[in-house]
């Protein structure tokens, strides 16, 4: 059953994929309509993922007291989801030729996919795999953000403001609160997994960490300390105005 599953969520996202790309199709250079494809994709992903974790954690709280043996259809239908599209994003990746150019969402998409395709096949491990996946709740704002990044939206803008505080704002408690949870477990439940899925976690759990502190240190660059920055507002603004009259705005988008 997982098979089908994961293979369903895999055929889904690369639907979405071509619907996309038939409405950015020679609107946009290669590279940059490649970029919004993958972005737009991946926010669809979060949203749907989103709030199906939080519906998870809802229903059955009880899963936080058995992060290893809790499982029904429900969330179990929703890692297989997440699973086929992290397989399919990965997919992506490599045939586009973007596996070492993108290194953090290649090693993050290699540690999640191993953890999950393994929680999955044994129907263990679905409650933390939960845990994980309510990163997503960040995910959506974070993807948002570089959507209106690439759409040229100005950094000063009502619109930009709100969802890069919601991006920093969830980041914490979505991405900090869960990686807290899966480490504390990893030496409270140790005795209940084999050695070999503890050191796997433990690497995947490293893997995670080192992505996310480099995720923060790009947030504050780009959204905390440009605002800082003396000037930073008149020359966003005037940068905005000349993108109106037709010229290409180029603003300092991080790589997120």
């Amino acid at each position: 059953m997982w098979f089908s599953n994961v293979s369903f969520s895999l055929a889904f996202f690369y639907l979405v994929n071509i619907l996309v790309k038939n409405r950015t199709q020679h609107k946009l250079p290669l590279a940059e309509e490649w970029k919004w494809r993958n972005v737009y994709v991946s926010w669809v992903h979060s949203l749907i993922s989103a709030t199906w974790t939080l519906l998870c954690v809802a229903i059955y709280p009880e899963l936080f007291h058995g992060l290893i043996y809790h499982i029904n259809y429900f969330t179990y239908l929703c890692i297989t989801f997440a699973t086929g599209y992290f397989v399919y994003d990965f997919l992506d990746l490599c045939f586009e030729g973007k596996v070492l150019t993108l290194w953090e969402l290649t090693a993050h998409h290699i540690a999640v996919v191993s953890m999950f395709i393994y929680n999955v096949v044994t129907k263990a491990q679905i409650g933390f795999s939960l845990i994980a996946l309510s990163v997503e709740v960040n995910s959506v704002f974070l993807h948002w953000r570089k959507l209106l990044q690439m759409e040229k939206t100005p950094f000063s803008s009502k619109h930009y403001v709100i969802i890069k505080y919601l991006n920093l704002a969830t980041f914490i408690v979505f991405r900090g609160g869960p990686l807290t949870i899966i480490t504390v477990s990893l030496f409270t439940l140790h005795e209940h997994v084999s050695l070999v899925y503890l050191v796997c976690v433990s690497i995947s759990m490293v893997v995670m960490d080192i992505i996310n502190i480099v995720l923060l240190y790009r947030f504050i660059k780009s959204d905390i300390l440009r605002d800082l920055r003396p000037g930073t507002k008149k020359s966003s603004r005037a940068k905005h105005l000349n993108d109106r009259n037709g010229n290409v705005m180029d603003l300092e988008h991080d790589s997120n």
